[in-house]
């Protein structure tokens, strides 16, 4: 299943965990710059469970990494925004928790040394972080989204030839984790208990 594995990986968890702050201050100017920087919990649950679906919907290895990073991508903007409106809701926190959580069961399931899993991960991040810079920065939707416009491409179509760099076939099938749909059902239902 694996190619011949090329290692790029960190040489240390604090090198990972400096790379992924540096992806944090990306998304947090990215928001800045589209001037979203106002909290409405409502809005962001909804497109974080938007994002979560696509998660469990996903059926590629790509696929899995890109929406993973979507998924994170938007929690990191939720939590900016939260900041910047000084309001102190803790609800966000148990959901970056759930991030890692689905995380590990993907690890678990895939079979993946977690160092592997992480330096695919913040590959696709940056995939995405550097293809939402492509949206428009004054375009938003009806229900207030960024628009992606013409320069934005596939990340999936982006981050295939990485993964194989990386030794990992892009078109691995996977699938969702026992429970997790159930799980993302469960998380909808509380989060709409908030609204």
């Amino acid at each position: 299943m694996k190619a011949q594995k090329k290692r790029l990986m960190f040489n240390t968890v604090d090198d990972y965990r400096r790379a992924m702050d540096i992806a944090t201050i990306a998304i947090e100017e990215w928001n800045e710059e589209r001037g979203l920087t106002s909290f409405d919990p409502i809005f962001e649950a909804q497109l974080f469970l938007e994002e979560l679906q696509e998660v469990v919907e996903a059926s590629t290895l790509a696929e899995l990494f890109c929406e993973l990073a979507d998924c994170h991508f938007v929690l990191k903007g939720s939590q900016y925004k939260l900041e910047m409106s000084e309001l102190t809701e803790n609800y966000w926190e148990s959901l970056e928790q759930c991030l890692d959580l689905i995380g590990k069961m993907y690890i678990e399931q895939l079979n993946f040394p977690p160092e592997d899993f992480g330096v695919l991960f913040y590959n696709a991040l940056v995939v995405v972080i550097d293809n939402n810079y492509r949206k428009p920065l004054q375009s938003k939707d009806e229900n207030g989204k960024v628009v992606k416009g013409k320069r934005v491409k596939n990340p999936v179509t982006l981050f295939k030839p990485i993964c194989e760099e990386l030794g990992y076939d892009p078109e691995m099938l996977v699938t969702t984790p026992k429970g997790l749909a159930e799980e993302v059902q469960i998380l909808a239902r509380g989060l709409a208990a908030i609204q």
